[in-house]
Order: structure tokens, then C-alpha cells, then sequence
């Protein structure tokens, strides 16, 4: 296996509010990595996606994470599921959320745990804001595998494909993806692609956003493999920037369909 170097994992600023149950500073429980919000006119009425990727510790939430959502129609709690891990060390969790025909500025924190104690990351006290058609925003890192998922189904085709985000730090950038179908006996490595003028398909939000972060593709060919294992990095000004899911790179299992 390649050494990769990992992200740095600033804490996010957080509040602990007098309330029953307690709050507690969740700097080393639960943040927000990742939100996003796209409104897409793909039949000539709007269509809003939300995604919103949170690093937990499993064992502090006692693996449940949820989002506090106000999306115009009141407040909901968003389950996020966890994406891997071995349910001991921080890992990535993730929640969606649709609305159709009237999209909605987004107003959100990230809660987890249970019992006694529960932990939180409410942007020091501020609460998150998202307008309906923002793109994305990453709250730390200058890139992350906003594509990620454990598992992939395709047809019988030999190539899994995946999205990246980036801080747009500079025009030149390279974005490559390192990785194995057969575990890092041999590595493979591809190029990523930047996604066009726009944040994703039937979308009106520029790319770059507002947020400056930028929308990339990347194929990679498998072969008859069933799981791939990868690292993203991103090289801009000199730096190179690695998203390898906090030292354990990721893990997808593909399955195919006739």
C-alpha cells in the first residue's frame, strides 16, 4: 500500500448550550466536512438536492448522527449513515435530502449521541445556512471525495466513475486518483477531469461556486476487479493537497449487473 499523507483535521469551532440533555464541545465527536445544495431543472420543473458529509466519532454518538434540518418547512432530523470505518476511530457519515417543485434555502446543525450527553457542531453558535442553489462548501480541507460510496453497481462495463471537490486555489491544478483493484499489489493512477461551467447536470450554479470550490469527474478502469481501493490528490502552487479517508484510503465493492 502507497503512503499517503492524510488531511489535515482543523476542529471546527462549536458551542455547548445549557439544555437537557447536556451539549457537550463536539470538536472531537462530530463536525461538518461537507454540504451541498443544487437545484436542477431537469423536466422543466426544480428538482433540490442536499448532501451533507459529517465526521463522527462512532463510539461518542454511539453511531448516531443526525442533521437538524429547517428547510422551509419546518425543522426534521436527517439520519446519517455511516460509510466505513470500523465503528471505533472517526469515520464519514453522510445524509441527502430532496424537495421537488419549490427549492428552499437550508438552515442546519449536525447533533449525534444519546442518552445523557449529546454532542453537536452548530458553527459556534451561528447555526449553518445554505441557499437552495449554492453548490457545495467545504468547512475544512481543500479537497474531498464528495462521490464516495461503499458500494458501486454498473452494468458489465470495466470502469467506475466518481466526483471530487476542490478549493479552487489557482487556475493550473492537477487533480490524479492513485489506486489498486487487487490490494496495492500493483497501483494504478488517473487523471481527473474538471466537470464544465456548471455544478453538475441541468444546474444554473456556476463552477466554481460562489464558495470558490470547483466540481471534478474521474474514471477509473477496473478491469474484472469487485473492489477498488483509492486515494484523491490534488496538486495546485506546489502543494499537493490528499484526501485518503483519515490514513485508511477508500474502499468500494462493485457489483455488476447483467
Amino acid at each position: 500500500m502507497p503512503v499517503l499523507r492524510p488531511i489535515p483535521c482543523a476542529a471546527a469551532a462549536l458551542l455547548a448550550l445549557a439544555t437537557a440533555p447536556a451539549l457537550a464541545h463536539a470538536d472531537a465527536a462530530v463536525s461538518l466536512l461537507y454540504a451541498s445544495s443544487v437545484v436542477t431543472h431537469p423536466y422543466h420543473w426544480d428538482t433540490q438536492g442536499a448532501q451533507f458529509d459529517i465526521v463522527a466519532d462512532p463510539v461518542a454518538c454511539a453511531d448516531s448522527v443526525v442533521v437538524r434540518l429547517d428547510d422551509g418547512s419546518g425543522v426534521t432530523d436527517l439520519p446519517a449513515t455511516r460509510l466505513d470505518g470500523d465503528g471505533k476511530s472517526p469515520s464519514l457519515y453522510r445524509a441527502y435530502h430532496s424537495i421537488s417543485y419549490t427549492p428552499h434555502d437550508l438552515s442546519f446543525s449536525i447533533r449525534c449521541g444519546s442518552g445523557a450527553t449529546v454532542h453537536q457542531d452548530d458553527n459556534g453558535g451561528s447555526g449553518y445556512f445554505l441557499a437552495a442553489s449554492s453548490g457545495g462548501f467545504l468547512q475544512r480541507g481543500s479537497v474531498h471525495n464528495s462521490g464516495f460510496a461503499p458500494t458501486y453497481t454498473t452494468g458489465p462495463g470495466t470502469t467506475y466513475t466518481g466526483t471530487v471537490v476542490l478549493r479552487n486555489l489557482a487556475y493550473a491544478k492537477q487533480v490524479r486518483i492513485v489506486y489498486s483493484t487487487d490490494g496495492w499489489r500493483t497501483v494504478q493512477t488517473a487523471d481527473g477531469t474538471y466537470a464544465g461551467p456548471t455544478w453538475g447536470y441541468y444546474s444554473a450554479t456556476p463552477n466554481p461556486n460562489r464558495f470558490g470550490l470547483e466540481q471534478w469527474y474521474f474514471t477509473l478502469d477496473l478491469g474484472s476487479a469487485t473492489t477498488v481501493e483509492y486515494a484523491v490528490s490534488y496538486t495546485v502552487a506546489g502543494v499537493t493537497y490528499w484526501d485518503n479517508n483519515f490514513t485508511r484510503n477508500y474502499r468500494t465493492t462493485v457489483t455488476r449487473l447483467p
